[in-house]
């Protein structure tokens, strides 16, 4: 009998761990999902890099309250698809908006959009 409470007292200390682990990642995401942006970004720049890194270097800025804002990426893949004065969805952390990524996914070409984030 002693033996059935220590396993039944192991299993309930395992789940609880397991629980309080979950309850972090959610917080974490949900912190996170409040911190992140979008806006519009425009891709000013993009440069074939060769060498021992080869890739695609992708320049591009975007406003956050009247401020310009720069950012850049580099894609390591086979990337073909040309950028240069075309307008995509930037996310960014709303405390610090220089940590920005461009979603090359997301194009926008909706002029009431662009000219409302500031261009």
């Amino acid at each position: 009998m002693n033996l059935k409470n220590q396993n039944r007292n192991v299993i309930i200390g395992f789940l609880l761990i397991v629980l309080i682990f979950i309850l972090i990642q959610f917080y974490y995401e949900k912190s996170n999902k409040a911190q992140n942006k979008t806006t519009v970004g425009k891709v000013f720049k993009q440069v074939e890099k060769i060498g021992v890194t080869p890739g695609t270097v992708i320049d591009y800025y975007f406003y956050v309250d009247g401020n310009k804002t720069k950012g850049n990426t580099k894609i390591f893949k086979d990337f073909r698809l040309q950028t240069k004065n075309k307008f995509f969805t930037v996310k960014y952390e709303s405390d610090n908006p220089k940590n920005s990524s461009i979603l090359l996914n997301q194009q926008i070409i909706n002029e009431s959009l662009i000219r409302k984030a500031g261009f």
